[in-house]
């Protein structure tokens, strides 16, 4: 079992590079271009011939692999690394139980299997068999980073609540981790933090919004991770509670929005006012640079200041949108998990990472470079917020 071989690719380098076998192809190459902003089909490239060259350790080959999923979606190759995603999900999990498949294996339609031989380019389109989608890996001996355990668990999923299910799971066995003092409890707790983004993002997009207003209710005072965390829940509680109460008035009453307006203010202004001015100031980010919806134009018309009239308002026009809360959330992980802050209305990634601080490799300087490479890559997705939840 191995992390190279082709059946775990979909898209291949051209035949011209094949032929040369990325002669030129190297870590030190990888990290050269990264720096450079070489075209990302390129950086693609070259992960495969870093991972087909078979001189990598096992950890760095996870490593290059996240760096090759990730860049594929911030080439818009959204569908190319789900595909790849589940090819990897599916090796480990056989690597893991020593090649064992699992019996019922749930199917993706449409998806090129990955046990029928190497793929193409031109074979992601016309009849193709099933893809199983095996589970996500127990990674009991941890070798699997927990990024990289998030990001196949994302691409391999339907934003459904067998997906919440997925996310309860890692929650236990992220508490269980904590319980064992196997990493600092901030780490812990900012993972915590992010797992139940990413429920919260599917409750969103399946639209299940009372079980979500219950779901953040639970949870507001539960970790401890300091008060940024439970302002955030209380805007996004805020926010869901807006978008029911207005839900519910348009199917009651065709009645001056104006009264709706006013009451929601009398009633919600005690809880607005319990949000703090960061927490107000990064949702005003996302509503100055995300359009709510993709198939729209802009209709950005510069938010100065958060209030609760303008977040009443938004909701009434349909505004506040699954895509403006995903991205909000999007935002709130990358600042969980690499210190990213707000400042003078400008994103600035710190050096240091925070949730993933544990995870740094140590040893080689083969090690250290790819580690290198990795930050290169996360430090973009500050220009990829729509896109750390898979969803585009």
């Amino acid at each position: 079992m191995s992390l190279n071989q082709d059946s775990l690719f979909l898209k291949l380098p051209a035949p011209q590079k094949l032929a040369e076998k990325g002669a030129s192809s190297s870590v030190d190459q990888l990290l050269h271009d990264l720096k450079n902003k070489v075209e990302y089909s390129a950086l693609i490239d070259t992960c495969y011939f870093l991972l087909k060259d078979g001189d990598l350790s096992y950890e760095e080959s996870l490593k290059v692999w996240e760096i090759r999923l990730i860049l594929h979606i911030f080439d818009g190759g959204i569908s190319i690394a789900k595909k790849e995603g589940i090819n990897l999900n599916n090796e480990l999990y056989l690597i893991e139980n020593k090649s064992r498949e699992p019996p019922a294996a749930p199917q993706a339609p449409g998806v090129p299997s990955s046990r029928t031989g190497s793929l193409t380019n031109a074979s992601a389109t016309g009849n193709e068999a099933t893809l199983p989608i095996y589970p996500l890996p127990r990674n009991n001996n941890s070798q699997i980073s927990h990024s990289l355990l998030i990001l196949l668990l994302r691409l391999k999923s339907i934003p459904n609540l067998n997906l919440v299910n997925e996310l309860y799971k890692l929650t236990y066995q992220s508490r269980l981790k904590a319980s064992s003092n196997s990493k600092e409890p901030e780490v812990i707790s900012l993972q915590l933090a992010n797992l139940s983004y990413d429920i919260i993002v599917v409750l969103t997009i399946t639209k299940n919004y009372l079980t979500l207003v219950n779901f953040i209710q639970s949870i507001r005072y539960e970790l401890d991770i300091g008060s940024a965390y439970s302002s955030r829940l209380a805007l996004l509680w805020l926010i869901i509670k807006l978008i029911l109460h207005v839900k519910k008035y348009a199917s009651t009453t065709a009645g001056n929005t104006d009264s709706l307006t006013d009451a929601l203010v009398q009633q919600y202004q005690k809880d607005f006012n319990g949000i703090s001015k960061s927490t107000l100031s990064e949702f005003q980010y996302i509503l100055n640079n995300f359009n709510p919806n993709l198939s729209v134009g802009s209709v950005n018309d510069g938010v100065n200041e958060i209030t609760l009239e303008l977040l009443v308002s938004r909701a009434q026009k349909g505004l506040i949108s699954g895509r403006i809360i995903c991205c909000t959330l999007g935002l709130w992980n990358l600042q969980n998990r690499f210190g990213v802050e707000l400042r003078d209305g400008e994103l600035v990634f710190e050096k240091k990472a925070k949730e993933n601080k544990e995870e740094g490799t140590e040893g080689t300087e083969r090690a250290k470079t790819v580690e290198e490479c990795y930050s290169e890559v996360t430090h973009r997705w500050l220009g990829n917020i729509n896109r750390v939840y898979c969803l585009e």
